[in-house]
């Protein structure tokens, strides 16, 4: 094989003209830098590992990806001597020629580099593993197990992250980044010091009518509407349904809420794995129960209730009855699809549930005069908003009293003590049936919901860096240019509004610009206040802080990933996949990517084509390859277009299909009384199912390699 062939065919087609013209050389096909791909293919009949697959496909593809890579940085290092390698393929240690490589990300990129290579191998007979042999070596995690260099990455922010979270310090309720810190800490100090707080929750119960548990419910002076208001804007308790404000579509998404179990017929079946389900569901909410009945001293202090031994039972039953209730009357999935009878504006709404006043809520969610009578609201169905109002009017006080309070008190679980953490993660369980977490990973979720831009900042300032996140915009502008000239082989009207849609691409970083800026980012948090001692009145302030943000949200067009479009790009920091929404026309290039292997910003800016460069021309192979449409601009290529690019296509899929692997194992069969194993040695490979992911590989080599030579110049 030719391994000093790094340029794809000279065109300017980005590959696609010329590969439905002729196949000669498809070897730079695959690349093992990536965003994401196929994590099954199939294989006449067979699912084999994705481990097998690449050791064949990388072979035939990645080749001249990897060699890409290594061939840049040998080019900033003064290298890239010709000749055949020495037998020990050892690298050369002749003097470096250019300054550019003594930087520190150069030297890091290359020690990096050099520490996966396996210099045993044959870059002739086995390139992939001559480049990479000892990467998963050096991250061992199973023959079944995909791991690459972005889980790699996504390990490693994760790991700093909660580093910067836990270093030590003085709490400054002027500082975003100290109250996340505090906010953290806080939560996982009250849980190994063993905190209960149940006396502030039955304050917060009795501050909204109290409750019979604890002897301080009163029918009289309770009001459904002001109780259902506090709960949802303060405590952000969704009960009944769930409010969603598209601002820039003038629309409002109402949902179904979510219940104690996520599934409809767990309320309603006679199953008998349903049945369990349910009785898991009672046996943790009265342990729920029993626990706040004996931690709030009811039971010492010979309080007076209304209720007898049974009162944990009672309360249990109310809550399911209304939960059921609520079941019955959810619409199918067919009602819930948008239709003409579910779009309704709010004076529609108001006619189908009067016991709700609708402007006073969305003036509590959203900000006095936010929502007005033109917005669109979409509705599960006429029949469900309805049923709801029936069921408010119908259900005696108490036990509408008890669904809600029980909402509240989910709400605040982690917050109790550890066995109500515990409890609380039972309940998870019995819901959707997920894995309980450990303490931190709750903790961390908590944060990341409540304070999300704060924890980017800390994670931009202590680990990225600014000027990373401010560099790449560079990058991103030149790749953007190298796209505009590639569509030269379209037909004119295809090309322009191909070119059309290039400039209206919005391209986000994971976060709103303005994070960075020390001052504007405290003043934003300035109205949440921290105690670094008292976790429940942390969450409570968070909660009661999200309510004046969603307040605020509104009036500030100049936070980029809130405001485009009316959506938010919603990202972990630690992310290092690079996405793009067909609905928003938007690119992410999260920040958690900015940084080696795939980026730096004291490296030549070319080499950075490769890595970073390569991934966001596969991204963007989805709206400008493989569908050509987004939720704005229909499909805009013609016939002509269309034939040529199933040309390039198929060309693609005739070179791939002659491939065949070895299968490392066998089957067994019966012949009589005895067991036989047969082994098939060869099986053939079929590329259909993964045809997207190699043509978006092919179409960001070639992007890539022209960004590098336009860098280079």
């Amino acid at each position: 094989m030719d391994t000093s062939r790094t340029a794809p065919p000279p065109n300017d087609l980005a590959g696609v003209e010329a590969a439905s013209a002729e196949c000669r050389d498809k070897n730079f096909l695959f690349s093992d830098t990536r965003s994401g791909g196929r994590d099954v293919w199939i294989v006449r009949g067979f699912q084999i590992s994705k481990l097998t697959l690449y050791q064949v496909l990388t072979v035939a593809l990645g080749v001249l990806a990897v060699l890409f890579l290594i061939l840049l940085i040998a080019v900033s290092a003064g290298g890239g001597g010709g000749g055949a390698p020495s037998s020990s393929a050892a690298p050369s240690t002749g003097a470096l020629t250019s300054t550019e490589c003594e930087k520190p990300s150069c030297i890091q990129q290359a020690a990096q580099m050099v520490g996966y290579m396996n210099y045993s191998a044959n870059p002739c007979e086995d390139f992939y593993e001559y480049a990479c042999g000892q990467f998963s070596i050096k991250h061992p995690r199973g023959i079944h197990i995909s791991y690459g260099v972005s889980n790699m990455l996504e390990d490693y922010n994760r790991g700093r992250l909660e580093e910067l979270l836990e270093q030590p310090q003085f709490h400054d309720d002027d500082s975003a980044t100290s109250k996340a810190r505090t906010f953290y800490t806080s939560c996982i100090n009250a849980y190994d010091q063993n905190e209960n707080t149940v006396s502030q929750m039955v304050e917060l119960i009795n501050s909204m009518g109290g409750m019979e548990l604890f002897g301080t419910w009163s029918e009289e002076g309770w009001d459904f509407l002001r109780t259902f208001q506090n709960t949802r804007e303060v405590h952000r308790v969704r009960l009944f349904f769930v409010v969603i404000w598209f601002q820039k579509l003038d629309r409002i998404i109402i949902r179904l809420p979510r219940l104690g179990l996520s599934q409809r017929s767990a309320y309603l079946s006679d199953d008998p794995m349903y049945n369990s389900t349910m009785d898991n569901y009672r046996r943790t909410m009265r342990s729920v129960l029993s626990l706040l009945e004996r931690d709030s001293m009811v039971l010492d202090s010979n309080v007076k209730r209304n209720c007898s031994k049974s009162c944990i039972d009672d309360i249990v039953d109310d809550i399911i009855d209304v939960e059921t209730q609520i079941s019955k009357l959810s619409p199918s999935i067919l009602d819930i699809l948008p239709g003409p009878r579910n779009k309704v504006n709010l004076t529609d709404l108001s006619g189908l549930t009067d016991r709700i006043d609708w402007q006073e809520l969305m003036d509590a969610l959203f900000g006095k005069g936010a929502i007005t009578n033109s917005v669109s609201v979409h509705i599960p169905s006429r029949e469900y908003m309805q049923g709801i109002n029936s069921l408010i009017n119908d259900t005696p006080k108490a036990k509408m009293h008890h669904y809600m309070m029980w909402a509240l008190i989910r709400q605040y679980l982690p917050a109790l003590g550890p066995k109500y953490s515990i409890l609380g993660q039972e309940l998870e369980h019995s819901i959707d049936g997920r894995e309980t977490k450990p303490r931190e990973q709750i903790c961390y979720d908590l944060l990341r919901t409540y304070m999300g831009r704060a924890v980017r900042a800390l994670f931009i300032s202590g680990h990225i860096g600014d000027q990373k996140v401010s560099a790449v915009r560079s990058l991103v502008e030149d790749a953007r240019e190298v796209l505009n000239e590639s569509f030269g082989w379209m037909t004119a009207g295809a090309r322009a509004k191909s070119q059309e849609v290039l400039r209206n691409l919005t391209v986000l970083y994971g976060h709103t610009p303005w994070i960075a800026e020390t001052d504007r980012l405290n003043d934003y948090y300035r109205e949440l206040s921290l105690d670094s001692k008292d976790f429940f009145k942390n969450l409570q302030a968070a909660y009661l802080y999200q309510s004046i943000e969603y307040k605020t949200k509104g009036t500030t067009p100049d936070d980029e990933s809130d405001a485009e479009n009316g959506y938010v790009i919603k990202s972990e920091p630690s992310d290092v996949k690079v996405t793009f929404s067909p609905l928003l026309q938007a690119m992410n290039i999260p920040y958690g990517a900015l940084q080696e292997p795939w980026y730096h910003h004291e490296r030549p800016s070319y080499t950075n084509s490769a890595g970073l460069g390569s991934i966001i021309y596969s991204v963007l192979a989805q709206p400008f390859l493989l569908h050509h449409r987004t939720f704005r601009t229909p499909n805009w290529w013609d016939t002509e277009t269309n034939k040529k690019y199933q040309n390039y296509k198929t060309c693609i899929h005739e070179r791939f299909n002659k491939y065949q692997t070895h299968i490392p194992r066998g089957f067994q069969m019966n012949q009589g009384t005895r067991k036989v194993m047969f082994m098939r040695p060869l099986v053939h490979l079929d590329p259909s199912p993964s045809m997207d992911y190699l043509q978006a590989q092919h179409f960001a080599l070639q992007l890539a390699y022209k960004l590098h030579k336009r860098l280079e110049a």
